[in-house]
């Protein structure tokens, strides 16, 4: 009786914690909307930064814990099916295939070897003087042949760019109870659906730190218009048109800049950019 009559006067405190799961294919802005969160969550989660499954400690913590991840085949997706908040970004695929496509070279075999280098930065630079005059497929065909890997054809480094939305609508089914939101939601900073979701303001700023900050490019949506030939729509709409369609894009809209600008930054700039900074790996990244 006692002990009843202790709870009745003094309930206990209780603390809730929050365990938050984001997820998203590469290139969709899943970095920079961990820290977005995490910058603006009252006190220190757990962080967990691309795990394959989701680690024991996570699960069995009492504190918040932010987890991001990326979707591939080899996610074990279950794992972090009981997190109370599940997070989805999604980007236009158009955008996408520019910034994955730049990104992928990354670490690529050849980035020692300065002719090779030249002749992909050649390619890029023609491209930003005269957008409308070089197509993807056509910056494509020049780093599959820098790397040299009779394994890696066009078809197959294409199809490898373009699958993993593929992989976003089985993850979706496979996911239940997640939030679907766009980056280019999150780039205008119209976080209006993600606060709901959560249950607190996101008042802390997307800032990535500096060793992570080769993932950003241009924080922008819509350049696929300067980047994409009429070469690439033909080739790029059959695939992804049933996408933009189911998740909310207009599968119909392929118009392209009439005057296309590409700076030089987000183009010969940025794979520079990598260059330097993987030169010292020859890991194989296509």
């Amino acid at each position: 009786m006692r002990l009843l009559n202790w709870f009745q006067d003094e309930p206990p405190k209780l603390v809730q914690w929050m365990k938050i799961f984001i997820a998203g294919i590469s290139k969709t802005g899943t970095t920079g909307l961990m820290y977005l969160i995490r910058n603006s969550m009252k006190d220190s989660p757990l962080e967990i930064f691309e795990p394959k499954v989701c680690p024991p400690d996570a699960l069995a913590t009492d504190n918040d814990v932010l987890a991001k991840a990326l979707i591939s085949p080899l996610l074990d997706s279950d794992s972090f099916s009981t997190f109370d908040k599940k997070i989805t970004i999604i980007r236009d695929p158009r955008d996408r295939l520019v910034s994955v496509l730049l990104y992928s070279q990354f670490h690529a075999p050849y980035s020692r070897e300065k002719k090779k280098v030249a002749k992909v930065m050649d390619v890029l630079r023609h491209k930003e003087s005269d957008p409308a005059s070089v197509s993807i497929q056509e910056i494509m065909n020049r780093m599959v042949v820098a790397n040299e890997d009779p394994e890696v054809t066009l078809d197959v480094f294409q199809k490898r760019l373009t699958a993993p939305v593929i992989w976003v609508t089985k993850y979706l089914k496979k996911m239940t109870g997640t939030l679907i939101y766009k980056y280019e939601d999150f780039v205008t900073e119209q976080y209006q659906s993600l606060e709901q979701y959560l249950g607190f303001p996101l008042t802390g700023e997307a800032v990535v730190p500096d060793n992570l900050k080769r993932v950003s490019r241009t924080n922008r949506s819509g350049n696929w218009r300067s980047w994409f030939t009429e070469e690439d729509v033909r080739v790029y709409k059959p695939i992804f048109s049933d996408w933009l369609k189911a998740y909310g894009y207009d599968p119909d809209d392929w118009e392209l800049d009439t005057k296309p600008s590409i700076e030089q930054e987000h183009c010969s700039g940025y794979f520079a950019k990598l260059i330097r900074e993987a030169s010292g790996s020859r890991r194989r990244f296509l």
